[in-house]
């Protein structure tokens, strides 16, 4: 497709830029959605508690190494302890 063809009215130009730009949008707010929200704070969360399941492995025990450090007590929801240690 050229939209730069003498035969393609301005009308026609615009329209198929506008759909681009939708397309473009779409695919740019879908890739952000994907990628889940980020915690990025550090700060000390004493007192608070939180359980934990999957913490064998994987993401659950990043979490859970995580949350420790930063103060947390932890419920683990473990299938086997020594897999978690």
């Amino acid at each position: 497709m050229c939209l730069s063809s003498s035969s393609s009215s301005p009308a026609a130009a615009a329209t198929t830029l506008v759909a681009v730009n939708n397309i473009l949008q779409y695919l740019l707010h879908f890739r952000r959605y994907s990628n889940g929200a980020v915690y990025r704070g550090q700060g000390r969360i004493d007192g608070k508690v939180v359980i934990v399941t999957g913490a064998n492995s994987g993401i659950g025990k990043e979490t859970a190494l995580d949350l420790v450090n930063r103060g947390q007590h932890s419920a683990l929801s473990l299938h086997d302890l020594h897999l978690f240690c």
